[in-house]
């Protein structure tokens, strides 16, 4: 079938199955909400950035997916996205967040592994490992640039003994020039920021694994990809 002529089966029911950010992805059921993607990819058409009111009632949602999306936002977005996602869930609702895993960046760093940049899944450029690690956190498109802010590797190895890792990202991220055209990875995560900031918005979050989803029908191959680098994070809404 022609992708212009690719019809979406929407979910009909009393619930949705939803994914927040999913790119050029389709599963037949699921309504994919998308910033980028092209137009038959996209049920609803959206800019997490702009901190919009998904056009779903309250707890309408039995199963939201987000995958590689959050690390695109800034904190306030990504506070409203989160509880966005809290607000549709069915009280038995899951939600499964996917992001590049800051704490398994910063070991790689520190064993030296350049393989995990490299090919890890999230790729990062730059002529120093340190480069790469900054580029992992911060990432940007300026005047022919593609990449992270270019910066000395003394100066990271110096940053990164001063600062905590979350610290350190948000370093990173200052570094982008602010006339930069195109923003890619503004934020970053470990499990305990990302369970926080749940919290905060009324979900429980805990660790997962990859392709370790306890709800069957987030198994499939067209879900969770670059083990490497990802962090795996499930559950639903807190229990008051």
């Amino acid at each position: 079938m022609a992708l212009d002529k690719r019809v979406l089966h929407r979910a009909t029911g009393p619930t949705h199955r939803v994914n927040i950010g999913g790119g050029s992805w389709y599963v037949r059921g699921w309504q994919n909400v998308d910033y980028y993607a092209p137009a038959p990819y996209v049920d609803v058409r959206l800019d997490l950035r702009d901190l919009p009111t998904l056009p779903y009632p309250d707890g309408s949602c039995e199963v939201i997916f987000c995958s590689h999306v959050l690390e695109h936002v800034p904190d306030v977005a990504v506070r409203h996205a989160l509880a966005e996602m809290a607000r549709l869930l069915t009280p038995d609702g899951t939600v499964r967040i996917v992001v590049p895993d800051l704490e398994a960046a910063l070991a790689a760093y520190r064993a030296g592994d350049e393989e995990f940049f490299d090919r890890g899944g999230v790729r990062c450029v730059g002529p120093t490992i340190e480069a790469k690690l900054v580029n992992f956190c911060a990432s940007y498109r300026l005047d022919g640039h593609v990449g992270g802010p270019p910066v000395e590797a003394d100066v990271v190895r110096d940053r990164l003994a001063a600062l905590s890792p979350h610290e350190f990202a948000a370093w990173c991220v200052g570094l982008i020039p602010p006339e930069a055209t195109y923003r890619g990875h503004v934020n970053a995560y470990d499990a305990d920021r990302l369970a926080g900031l749940g919290a905060e918005a009324g979900l429980t979050l805990v660790r997962s694994t990859f392709q370790g989803s306890a709800t069957d029908v987030l198994l499939g191959p067209a879900f969770d990809h670059s083990p490497r680098v990802s962090l795996y994070m499930e559950g639903g809404r807190s229990r008051s």
